[in-house]
């Protein structure tokens, strides 16, 4: 009798021990899905608040058939200032080639001594941008 009894109690007690077991990986399981899901969730929200800064630019630039780099920097600095995971946004406008002198001269005026319209060559060293 006692040796049925402690049968009894070995299986009963392994028995909680592996529904325990089961619930306690099922548990930490719901946690980290749960945890998944609220990433995902904040990540998503993120990015549809990034992708509307960059659609308001947008927006601008197709509104007022372009933009200067002042009135850029004026639309792009509080982005910027509010939004710490944009590390940069860059003013890259779209210059016909008989505009490209005329161009660079406003932007030195502006006080971009240096600036100049240039590509990367093949080595990767700035060359003055062909025409297109």
């Amino acid at each position: 009798m006692i040796l049925t009894t402690a049968l009894v109690g070995i299986a009963l007690s392994a028995t909680a021990g592996y529904f325990a077991h089961r619930w306690s990986r099922e548990a930490t399981r719901d946690l980290q899905s749960q945890r998944a899901t609220e990433t995902a969730l904040t990540f998503q929200e993120k990015f549809s608040e990034l992708l509307a800064n960059l659609q308001s630019l947008k927006a601008a630039r197709e509104t007022f058939g372009g933009l200067s780099r002042s009135e850029f920097q004026r639309l792009a600095r509080p982005i910027l200032r509010r939004d710490p995971e944009i590390l940069a946004l860059e003013w890259i406008p779209r210059v016909a080639v008989e505009h490209l002198s005329q161009h660079e001269q406003a932007a030195q005026q502006e006080g971009l001594a240096d600036y100049r319209v240039w590509e990367s060559s093949l080595s990767g060293q700035r060359q003055p941008a062909s025409p297109r």
